[in-house]
């Protein structure tokens, strides 16, 4: 294999922390490829390579397809050395590209670096029986919108309206959609001037919305009702002083008959209003 290497991520601790590693692309003639390294004291050797945009040779490595994704990887017993000759191919600048549209050249769980203003922030959500916060928010610059997810300590870290670059973001491609978020140590937030001309176009999915869980402070209710419902078909029954008649045709006494819980109505611009925008 044959190429240049772009993007190193810092020395990363696996999920276990049985190992530590750190990540890379490759830039190959037709496609670029996220690499991993597990042999941390390649490191500087690879640091060097990308700093001159040296083309490089990579021999006894390893391959993947996690996520979808063609993976390089690299251990103890792989060989990266710099290539004899000249390749048919020129290295391209990947590092300084930090818009949004960059990410298409980027495969899942490789660490970016991204620059967008923040246009939608929600509030603090607890992951259910985890001792564990998140934040989400929308970012954008002048061609695509991204979804930002922000973990415990970098939450509340950015504010809607400003511009910031996202540093060392994971980029995630899962069950809970296409977004970038915070790494455990090794990320950081920067704000940055702000972004000149019109933004992409941020919509809000509203059916996201409506199953969002959030703490809030009910400010008012539009609607709140019950009703007793017939103890033998559950249907909703009129009542006739004492006495209750159902369609079922059974009578029976108001104390009786059952009382459904309370059904309470908020309106959709209310929760919109206050507790997204």
């Amino acid at each position: 294999m044959e190429g240049y290497i772009h993007c190193l991520s810092p020395v990363k601790d696996t999920i276990n922390k049985q190992a530590k590693f750190f990540d890379f692309k490759v830039q190959l003639k037709e496609e670029i490829v996220r690499g991993v390294c597990f042999s941390p004291e390649k490191k500087e050797k690879l640091e060097q390579f990308q700093k001159c945009k040296s083309p490089i040779k990579i021999r006894k490595y390893g391959e993947n397809h996690k996520y979808g994704a063609r993976n390089v990887v690299i251990e103890k017993k792989t060989q990266v050395i710099l290539s004899a000759a000249p390749l048919s191919f020129a290295c391209i600048d990947l590092d300084s590209d930090k818009s949004i549209g960059s990410l298409k050249k980027v495969a899942p769980n490789q660490t970016v670096t991204i620059k967008g203003k923040v246009v939608n922030l929600s509030g603090r959500k607890k992951i259910a029986g985890k001792n564990l916060s998140k934040q989400e928010g929308m970012i954008a610059d002048s061609n695509d919108t991204m979804k930002v997810v922000l973990w415990e300590s970098f939450i509340d870290s950015v504010e809607e309206g400003k511009t910031y670059e996202f540093i060392n973001f994971t980029y995630k491609v899962d069950k809970y959609g296409i977004y970038i978020g915070s790494g455990r140590n090794e990320s950081s937030v920067k704000e940055v001037e702000g972004l000149e001309g019109p933004l992409a176009e941020c919509v809000v999915n509203e059916r996201e919305l409506a199953e969002r869980e959030i703490e809030c402070t009910v400010l008012g209710i539009s609607d709140a009702s019950k009703y007793h419902s017939c103890r033998n078909c559950k249907k909703k029954i009129e009542i006739d002083g004492k006495v209750a008649h159902c369609s079922c045709g059974t009578s029976q006494k108001v104390s009786a008959a059952c009382i459904q819980k309370s059904k309470v109505s908020l309106g959709a611009k209310v929760l919109h209003k206050y507790f997204v925008a």
